[in-house]
């Protein structure tokens, strides 16, 4: 009887081994299953991530000063020859019509052509005046008493302050008195 016993607990034994198994491959199943149902629903598509848009950075670019005539290219100092000096040939003569003609009068004279001195241009050199510069009021930060600022052209700015000769007189929440050097008020405003 002892062995029918230990037999038939065995077997029950195997049963409940079978049972557990049947039960995990059913959850596993089952879940497979949720996996595959929700990924349908939603098209298998991940949520998007947020967009965060931000302003490119404007650069401020100040106006160019206007061109500086240089002074005529002297030339450089001949070296010590004692072979007497050939006279140089004229390159533009042997030169075609439409190439150094056309392109002188279009462009000016042509790097290519030998010029003698007598037909050179001597260029008036004019004294060049930097523009002043225009003073653009940016933006106001107001407090109490003379704890104001002002930007100026990107320059940080106080009461008493000088920016392009002009001395900062006072700053309220709207505007900025300057002084020029010569006594002249010049009111910015903000806008």
């Amino acid at each position: 009887m002892d062995a029918k016993i230990l037999e038939s607990k065995k077997i029950e034994a195997e049963e409940q081994k079978k049972k557990k198994i049947q039960m995990i491959m059913l959850g596993v199943l089952l879940l497979v299953f949720v996996v595959i149902l929700f990924s349908t629903l939603t098209g298998g598509k991940k949520p998007p991530a947020p967009v965060i848009t931000t302003k490119p950075p404007v650069a401020v670019v100040p106006p160019s000063p206007p061109p500086v005539a240089l002074p005529p290219a002297t030339p450089p100092a001949a070296s010590v020859n004692t072979a007497t000096p050939q006279p140089a040939e004229d390159v533009s003569a042997a030169a075609p019509d439409n190439a150094a003609g056309a392109e002188a009068d279009e462009w000016g004279a042509s790097p290519f052509s030998i010029q003698k001195e007598e037909e050179k241009e001597e260029v008036e050199q004019a004294p060049v005046e930097e523009p002043p510069t225009p003073l653009e009021l940016k933006g106001i930060v107001s407090g109490p008493g003379d704890s104001s600022f002002a930007i100026i052209n990107e320059k940080i700015v106080k009461k008493g302050d000088r920016i392009a000769d002009n001395t900062v007189r006072e700053i309220t929440s709207d505007e900025v008195v300057l002084q020029t050097d010569e006594g002249e008020e010049v009111v910015l405003k903000n806008n």
